[in-house]
Formats: C-alpha cells, sequence, structure tokens
C-alpha cells in the first residue's frame, strides 16, 4: 500500500526546519510547520481542505514556549 498522505521535511537550515503536508487524492502539496532548532517556537499552518469555511480568516499559529512538546 502506497501512502497517499503524509508530512515530510522540505528544506533543513541552521535555524530551523520546514516541513510539508502531501494528499495525492486531493491534490494538495503546501508547507504545514516550521520548528526553530534554536528557539523554542513552533509555526503551523492550516490545512484548508477540512476547515476551509469555518477557519479562513487563519493564516498559521505560533506555538511559543512549549519546550518542543505540542499539546495534544
Amino acid at each position: 500500500m502506497s501512502k497517499t498522505k503524509w508530512e515530510y521535511l522540505k528544506k533543513g537550515f541552521k535555524t530551523k526546519d520546514i516541513y510539508y503536508f502531501q494528499d495525492d487524492e486531493k491534490w494538495i502539496n503546501q508547507i504545514s510547520k516550521e520548528s526553530y532548532k534554536n528557539n523554542d517556537i513552533e509555526i503551523h499552518y492550516p490545512i484548508w481542505f477540512e476547515w476551509w469555511e469555518k477557519y479562513s480568516s487563519i493564516k498559521k499559529i505560533t506555538f511559543i514556549g512549549f519546550s518542543w512538546k505540542l499539546p495534544v
């Protein structure tokens, strides 16, 4: 069985990693998160195919100070 949905590391830099989400069934390949290596910051970008109507004004969600362990 092949993967149809997954998150992968697209670019790794000295200060941060940039991840993308890909869904082959829905033709989505977009940025999903940025994880900073030296600062306790993680930025998530919503995947709009499920929440477009309800949360269209949210562009990103920034988590600061979670010791790299985000809440469930």
